[in-house]
């Protein structure tokens, strides 16, 4: 199984694999242990626990960042 990155968002290492309703979801908090730690993003549902941590893991290249610095989106 592919590891799992950090939260894009909080940078929190709290993230699992959630089976739900047929598919599943990766979500920043830590469910197993219950610590409150993560801030509760998600994958969104996938169809397999491998697609939902490839959209997961994915990120946004630099360079659109940089672009959108320039444009003065961000």
């Amino acid at each position: 199984m592919t590891e799992l990155k950090p939260c894009p968002f909080c940078g929190g290492d709290a993230v699992a694999t959630i089976p739900c309703e047929g598919g599943f979801y990766v979500v920043c908090y830590d469910i197993l242990h219950n610590t409150g730690e993560g801030c509760g993003s998600s994958s969104g549902w996938h169809e397999t626990e491998q697609k939902a941590i490839e959209a997961w893991n994915r990120r946004v290249p630099d360079i659109n960042i940089e672009f959108a610095k320039a444009k003065g989106y961000l």
